[in-house]
């Protein structure tokens, strides 16, 4: 399997993942918070994910613009009172949903085909792993953001409790300063 027969297979079944996705969401009972959402609204919801794989795995898209979506997927899910545990093992569902379809397909029919869909896996297994990693940086840069505007925590309190690396660099805000940590230039 070829990077592009994954990424027309992702685009070709996009609809039909994420309605898998929105049944894994409803049949696990962990996933309370989901549950209050309409499987319309979920399903938009992780088409717009697998969209971005399918583009990011044909674009080569860099850690920075993957980066980028997921620290903005990981504040908007503090912001709607997610616990973070849901939104993580709800990445690993869509991490999940992908590999069932491609195996569903037929699209791991040789030895070859085996092969190189575990070369593609290594890259997608690489791949939700950092988005796990953003998605828990902007969850958590998001809380901090929030506890600081509250004022009921000092500066040396917020510190403490969010430890260097959380989600700045050298002081400064993560977002601004991408570039300057190295293994941001990687690309898919």
């Amino acid at each position: 399997m070829r990077r592009t027969q994954l990424v027309e297979m992702i685009r070709a079944n996009k609809e039909r993942m994420a309605a898998a996705w929105c049944q894994e969401i409803r049949n696990c009972e962990y996933m309370k918070t989901y549950h209050s959402f309409r499987d319309e609204e979920l399903i938009h919801r992780n088409e717009r994910v697998l969209a971005h794989v399918a583009n990011s795995l044909e674009a080569g898209t860099s850690r920075i613009e993957s980066g980028k979506f997921f620290v903005a997927i990981g504040k908007e899910r503090f912001r709607e009172k997610f616990p973070l545990c849901e939104v993580n093992y709800a990445l690993f569902l869509t991490k999940k949903v992908l590999w069932k379809r491609m195996h569903t397909d037929g699209l791991l029919a040789s030895a070859l085909d085996l092969y190189q869909a575990l070369e593609l896996m290594n890259t997608i297994c690489d791949f939700f792993d950092l988005a796990s990693f953003y998605l828990i940086r902007g969850y958590i840069e998001e809380m901090h953001h929030k506890l600081a505007k509250a004022g009921k925590l000092s500066a040396n309190e917020l510190r403490e409790v969010f430890s260097p690396g959380s989600f700045f660099y050298d002081g400064t805000r993560f977002d601004d300063e991408f570039q300057k940590i190295p293994f941001f230039d990687w690309h898919w």
